[in-house]
Parts: structure tokens; C-alpha cells; sequence
């Protein structure tokens, strides 16, 4: 957070100096936290745009492979849900935000 806040920062530089330091200063808090987790995808993600506004396609390139290699797949997890759910009723039940379970059932044979 404190990377893309210094990146939003360069937006309102006024002079290139002050644009070039304040995305200095993102770039290098994104790397410290691929230092710290190498699949850091918002890291991964936030380079591609630094790098991008400090002309350096080829960085920007490589971080936008690892960006997409480390990616989650929204849609997989999405349709695992889906298939879990139709499974299974009361799973399904189970996994609503707000669930009212009837404590009095009467039991017919």
C-alpha cells in the first residue's frame, strides 16, 4: 500500500524530478515486498506501471509475465464454488451469508 501510494503520488508532481523521485521511491517499496514474497502479484502489478511510466518496457515486460504467472484464476474458483454448491443442499445452505436453520422440524414419517 505504501508503494501504490507513492506511485499516486508521482501523478501530481509538478516537475519530472520530483515525478522520477516519488517513483523511485514506489518502485523500490514494491521490490522490498517481492523481496519478501517473490509472488506478490499487486508487487508484480504495480512494477508493470512503474516501470511503464520510467520508459523501461523491458522490466515492466518481465513483471507482467510474472503477474500473470502468479495470478489467481477468478473464474476457477468461482465454478469450484458452483459445483460444491450444487452438490450438495444443505452445503449450499450452509454457505449463505445469512442462514436461519429451523431448531423445530417436526419429523413425518
Amino acid at each position: 500500500q505504501l508503494a501504490l501510494a507513492y506511485f499516486e503520488r508521482s501523478k501530481l508532481a509538478q516537475e519530472s524530478k520530483e515525478e522520477l523521485s516519488w517513483l523511485e521511491l514506489s518502485r523500490s517499496a514494491y521490490e522490498e515486498a517481492l523481496h519478501l514474497d517473490p509472488e506478490n502479484t499487486n508487487a508484480h502489478y504495480g512494477l508493470i506501471q512503474v516501470f511503464s511510466r520510467l520508459d523501461q518496457p523491458t522490466k515492466a515486460d518481465y513483471h507482467r509475465t510474472q503477474h500473470e504467472k502468479y495470478r489467481v484464476d477468478d473464474n476457477a474458483r468461482d465454478r469450484a464454488i458452483n459445483l460444491a454448491r450444487q452438490k450438495s443442499a444443505a452445503a449450499n445452505h450452509a454457505a449463505e451469508a445469512i442462514v436461519v436453520y429451523d431448531l423445530h422440524r417436526l419429523h413425518t414419517p
